[in-house]
């Protein structure tokens, strides 16, 4: 970024709460997209040969998408890190709970990961979620927000119960709760999907529309 001289600059700390000043030296390195999709963005998958439950995968893009995770970090050794095959289900469950909590963004969740697990293989209590008693007719379902330029996962959140929901109670897991909403996560109006006016030669619906189709 190139900015005039003379230019006078806003004071960073006043907009970005933890920013820190580093003098050393940066170097730019190739890379490959870690997005699985150009349209979906960002939503990470564990490469060729590594199986994750749903739930640890969700969570891992809720950390991504939150600022928690650097996607450019995640390896296909992070992604062994995290596969219950190599490594307890609690562990892993408990650790990327815990990395949400950070206040900053981890940039080597490998190393953290490791350390965490020697923790618990020390014979640490592994810390437990605060479980909240539902109401009668409320269950946890996950969440997935969707913008006109992002996604975000959430949750699991309380959720009203259904019909379907009800039918199959062992798989409350694989459901998910989408919405559509804007930049701001709030709720999208008619003036997003549709124009009120236009010419006979313009496309009345926006683009908005167009992408809330696609991911249809």
């Amino acid at each position: 970024m190139e900015i005039p001289s003379r230019r006078r600059l806003p004071n960073l700390r006043d907009g970005f709460v933890y920013y820190k000043e580093d003098e050393g030296q940066f170097f730019l390195e190739k890379g490959s997209p870690f997005s699985s999709s150009s349209d979906l963005v960002p939503i990470v998958v564990p490469p060729q040969g590594v199986y994750l439950p749903y739930k640890i995968l969700f969570k891992i893009n809720s950390l991504v998408q939150h600022g928690c995770l650097p996607g450019e970090t995640l390896d296909c050794k992070f992604f062994q890190s995290v596969d219950p095959r190599r490594i307890k289900t609690e562990y892993i469950e408990s650790a990327l709970d815990q990395l949400y909590q950070l206040k900053d963004c981890c940039y080597d969740p490998l190393g953290w990961l490791t350390k965490q697990y020697m923790t618990y293989n020390s014979g640490e209590q592994i810390p437990k979620k605060p479980t909240i008693a539902l109401d009668e007719g409320v269950v946890y379902v996950h969440r997935v927000l969707i913008t006109p330029s992002k996604v975000y996962f959430r949750g699991p959140e309380p959720n009203l119960s259904n019909r379907v929901l009800r039918n199959y109670p062992d798989d409350i897991d694989n459901f998910l709760r989408l919405s559509f909403v804007d930049e701001d996560l709030d709720k999208m109006r008619s003036t997003d999907l549709s124009k009120h006016s236009s010419s006979a030669n313009e496309e009345r619906q926006t683009k908005v529309y167009a992408r809330v189709l696609s991911i249809l």
